[in-house]
């Protein structure tokens, strides 16, 4: 939140001195301010709002093909799609290995390598090349409070991940289309998600859930959790 608030105090005092009026550019950088200065509170089910948009306006990030070869937000389907087609693309590796990094591992990549690793299905592993989607799942344990997690790639971490995209960010279990995913690839990718957190809300006492993934050829993405048995 330092960071953030050093960022968004310079950004403000370059636009006042090219001249916009106070107001104006407080109106601009206000959903960060308000964002960085929320207390960390658990995932309740009533705390479903939309986070502050996907970019601040003091980080203006290069165009998303230049970091997700080929592939570009739609705003009708989950995930990537190509603009000029759906066909799949050679550079996106849907077989990616994933892991969860969240609350439940303090947001640790090693943590999240040994304890919260996806396993993908049988019909669905990585060396099943006839395969045209890769569905992984992973089961834990939900404490009372909550889970606020991201989904990233054993492999490129932090710089391969998918995260909340617009619109609800609290998932409901068994639904597997209510929160939209995005990608991000590449050096910007830590930057594109910040904030993006898929959330699960707690109940009296801690339950057992599986969260599961799907990743297709052509770039959509599905992100879902059931209850289970523990």
């Amino acid at each position: 939140a330092y960071t953030e608030t050093i960022a968004m105090e310079k950004h403000m005092r370059l636009e006042r001195e090219k001249g916009r009026p106070f107001e104006e550019v407080y109106d601009e950088v206000r959903p960060f301010l308000e964002f960085i200065s929320k207390p960390i509170s658990k995932a309740s089910d009533g705390d479903d709002e939309d986070g502050p948009p996907l970019q601040p306006p003091w980080e203006q990030q290069p165009a998303p093909t230049q970091d997700t070869n080929g592939f570009t937000h739609t705003k009708e389907t989950n995930g990537f799609a190509h603009p000029k087609d759906s066909e799949p693309r050679e550079e996106f590796d849907f077989h990616e290995p994933l892991m969860l990094v969240g609350d439940c591992n303090d947001w640790d990549f090693e943590r999240a390598r040994r304890e919260h690793r996806f396993q993908p299905l049988e019909n669905t592993k990585q060396n099943d090349k006839s395969a045209s989607y890769q569905e992984s799942s992973l089961r834990l344990l939900l404490p009372e409070d909550g889970l606020f997690f991201q989904i990233m790639s054993f492999r490129e971490e932090a710089n391969w991940r998918i995260y909340r995209g617009d619109g609800p960010k609290q998932l409901r279990s068994g639904i597997r289309d209510r929160v939209k995913p995005l990608l991000a690839m590449g050096e910007q990718a830590e930057k594109q998600a910040y904030g993006r957190n898929f959330g699960i809300a707690g109940g009296e006492i801690d339950s057992c859930i599986e969260i599961s993934v799907s990743v297709e050829a052509t770039g959509t993405i599905q992100v879902w959790f059931i209850e289970c048995e523990s």
